[in-house]
């Protein structure tokens, strides 16, 4: 159930880096913020805050393997 909740809040997260992206980055989006249509899936800058979303992600499980320290 956590990992389950994890990948819906990771999903989450990178819509989101994708849609503030495209919404911030673009002057020419209509007025409505976070309107989402086919446009906004083909712009440039949704898919780069994508990509932003999974590096955090990544960066996110890196670090989390990084401090797991078994107890000996």
């Amino acid at each position: 159930m956590h990992s389950l909740l994890h990948l819906g809040l990771g999903a989450i997260l990178i819509l989101a880096c994708g849609a503030a992206t495209a919404r911030f980055v673009s002057f020419s989006t209509p007025a409505e913020p976070f309107a989402w249509n086919l446009s906004l899936l083909k712009r440039r800058a949704f898919w780069i805050g994508v990509a932003v979303g999974l590096m955090f992600l990544y960066s996110d499980y890196k670090f989390d393997r990084a401090f797991v320290h078994p107890i000996a």
